[in-house]
This record gives structure tokens, sequence and C-alpha cells, in this order.
């Protein structure tokens, strides 16, 4: 019985590589979250990705520039290259005639290039109960130890790690979260409406004012709203003939 999961269509569209379709469930998905199936969203595409199939297809340069940027897009919005994979989640496992890369056009030679039931060596790692990053380090390991080994594999690999390691955001005690855009277009007003009417002014140690409504301050921080109710006020007149106050 197929198992239900939220937003599947989103995590379909990772698998074969469609950044484009992808992206427009930016608002909807959850890039924390693990596919019973595909493991993380970072893993999620790897298997499409490694031969070449679906949004992937074409040479090493294509495939390259579609996981660069289903990369950033992921780590942009908060995929962990640290998430566990669940436990359920099918293995990477796929055999692999040696392709004879031809360097002159960047294309690989050979019947069943990466397909499955192909006679030559193979890929088998259980990634189960590892961060997708380990699971990746472990397939290329496994692709240059192979008989012959899976150069070709291996570069993409390491591709994809470079580009992990590339848009990886550094760890605060902040949590991302997505934010309405009505929301984000309100603040935007609000500040541009303080510059042309705010009745106190921000200002900076090198002298630089910032116009702000009192009423968000107040709202802000019980100091903020001590400092402005109270009538022994810090810092000095603004130049509207409102208040200011100094930030050292």
């Amino acid at each position: 019985m197929p198992v239900e999961v939220e937003n599947a269509w989103i995590w379909d569209a990772l698998f074969n590589g469609e950044v484009e379709l992808a992206k427009t469930g930016t608002t909807a998905f959850n890039f924390k979250s693990s596919h019973p199936v595909y493991g993380p969203p970072l893993m999620a595409f790897l298997h499409s990705y490694l031969i070449t199939t679906a949004g992937f297809r074409g040479n090493m340069k294509w495939a390259k520039s579609i996981a660069s940027e289903i990369t950033q897009w992921l780590m942009e919005n908060g995929a962990e290259p640290s998430t566990i994979v669940p436990h359920g989640c099918r293995p990477i496992e796929f055999a692999w005639v040696d392709p004879g890369l031809d360097k002159g056009k960047g294309k690989y030679k050979g019947k069943g290039k990466g397909k499955y039931g192909q006679e030559g060596p193979s890929v088998f790692v259980d990634p189960a109960g590892k961060p997708a990053s380990t699971v990746i380090m472990e397939v290329r390991i496994a692709a240059r130890t192979a008989s012959p080994p899976a150069p070709h594999m291996v570069e993409l690999l390491d591709h994809l790690l470079h580009e992990i390691a590339q848009h990886s955001l550094p760890k605060t005690e902040c949590s991302r979260v997505q934010v309405p855009e009505a929301i984000f277009n309100l603040w935007a007003q609000v500040f541009e409406d303080a510059a042309k009417d705010g009745d106190t002014a921000v200002v900076a140690q090198g002298g630089e004012e910032v116009w702000v409504h009192s009423a968000v301050l107040k709202a802000a921080s019980p100091v903020l709203r001590a400092m402005l109710d109270s009538a022994m006020q810090e810092g000095r007149p603004g130049a509207r003939g409102a208040r200011s106050i100094r930030v050292d």
C-alpha cells in the first residue's frame, strides 16, 4: 500500500531533477523533513543525478548544473546535510557498465549507461540511520573502490559535496522560518512610511539617523517603552522636533 506523503509532488520533482517545478512549492515544503523512500531533500535526487536520467539527462556538465541549482535552493531554505535518513528508506543501489568517457564531448559511451540489469561493478549503500552527507560520502567511496571504479560518478559526487559545503549556513540559535510574502510587504511598507513620517530618530554612533515609529519600538522592547515614556528621556531632540535615541 503506497505511503501518503505531504507535498508528494515536490518530492517527485526533486527525485527527477525538475528544479523549476520543485521551486514552485517553496512556501509549502518542509526542508528539514525526510521522505520515507527518498530520504532527506539533499538525498532525494541522488539516484537520478548519478545515472543522469530525468531532468539530469545529458552530459556531465548539464547534470552538475542542475545539481548545483537544486542544492543551493535546498540549503538556502534550511535543508540540513546532518538530517538522519529514516529506517525504511530504500538503499542506494545500482550497477553500471564502464561508460568509456569521451573527453572530447564530455559524454559517456557504452551500452546501458548506468542502467539497471547491466553486468558490471555495483554500488550498495544502506543509508538508514545515517546523516545525508555521510551517505553521499559512502556512495563516493563505493564508486571509487569498485572494480573497475566509476570515476564519472566520483566526479559527480565530489561536485555535490562541494556544493553542499559552499552553501551551508552558519549555525545559529535562531531557526529559519518561512515568512508569508504579505507579512514581508507589510513590514517593508512600515519602514518606508517611517522614513517619511516617523516620530523618533535612532541615531547611530557615526551620527546616521534612522526614523522609526515610536509605537513599534515600544511594542518591541519594555526598555525602549520606558525610555520613550519617561519625562527624563535619553538622547536629544530629533530634526523633526521629535524624540531621538542614541545607539552607541
